[in-house]
């Protein structure tokens, strides 16, 4: 966040999003979330972020009818998808926040604070992605939870 240009200190032109900044700290780095992401490199595929795939039963432990607000959570459905929208953070995970290189017996290579793990994150916006995924989901299953009241 501290490290987020100054250029995103204007405001956005989505009036919802930008009445709910309220002037603090972290408003550069939602602006540049919404610029870069949402309304830049990720603008394709917002819409999918709400999917829930093709799973198979076999895929789920035996269900035990959790809820959360009255939406099914187990297994994946029509508007929440636990198991579907995990499956690509497994290969983030794999790939490049815990590499099998990365060794912390080794401390001379066990150094996240440079360009190869670090910067790899930074550019791909992984953190970033992350939260607007999250964000963007939960007020989807919130907007679904809440639409009878």
């Amino acid at each position: 966040m501290h490290e987020t240009p100054k250029n995103y200190s204007q405001p956005l032109t989505n009036t919802m999003v930008e009445s709910a900044l309220k002037g603090k700290n972290y408003d550069p780095y939602i602006r540049r979330i919404m610029w870069q992401g949402v309304l830049g490199s990720w603008k394709k595929e917002v819409d999918t972020w709400f999917l829930c795939g093709k799973t198979r039963e076999a895929d789920f432990p035996a269900p035990d009818d959790q809820k959360v607000m009255g939406v099914e959570i187990n297994p994946d459905g029509p508007v929440v998808c636990p198991y579907y929208w995990a499956k690509p953070i497994h290969k983030i995970n794999c790939d490049i926040a815990w590499p099998l290189d990365l060794d912390p017996a080794d401390s001379e290579n066990y150094k996240m604070d440079t360009p190869k793990y670090a910067g790899e994150i930074g550019k791909q916006m992984i953190v970033e992605r992350l939260l607007a995924q999250g964000g963007f989901r939960l007020a989807n299953i919130l907007n679904y939870a809440l639409a009878g009241s």
